[in-house]
């Protein structure tokens, strides 16, 4: 059985729909929208939205691997009340891994 770390990104396309439908904008600027929804299960998960116009695959998978790690490491020793949803656009592409974790750490106090 895989542990909530593992499953952080992982959601069923119902899951998505309902995601979606009850969601509130938490944060939005130029680079980044963050939804944030009523969790679902017993650990907090992350909806990874980054289309193909933010970038090649190499570096839309690396900004999607940074984003994971700053979540494990903040969101899951916080124990949130909500799923996030992180809509990227291109100008996110742009930032270092301390600026998304900046950032992540904003979002998450906002909570």
């Amino acid at each position: 059985m895989r542990t909530p770390a593992e499953r952080i990104t992982q959601f069923s396309k119902q899951e998505i729909d309902r995601l979606f439908q009850t969601s509130n904008r938490l944060f939005k600027n130029n680079a980044v929208t963050f939804l944030a929804a009523p969790r679902s299960k017993e650990f907090a998960r992350m909806l990874l939205v980054v289309p193909k116009a933010a970038g090649i695959a190499v570096v839309r998978n690396k900004l999607r691997r940074r984003l994971k790690d700053v979540f494990r490491r903040e969101a899951l020793s916080q124990k949130l009340p909500v799923d996030l949803v992180f809509i990227a656009r291109k100008p996110i592409m742009n930032y270092s891994f301390d600026e998304l974790k900046q950032l992540m750490k904003t979002v998450i106090k906002k909570l």
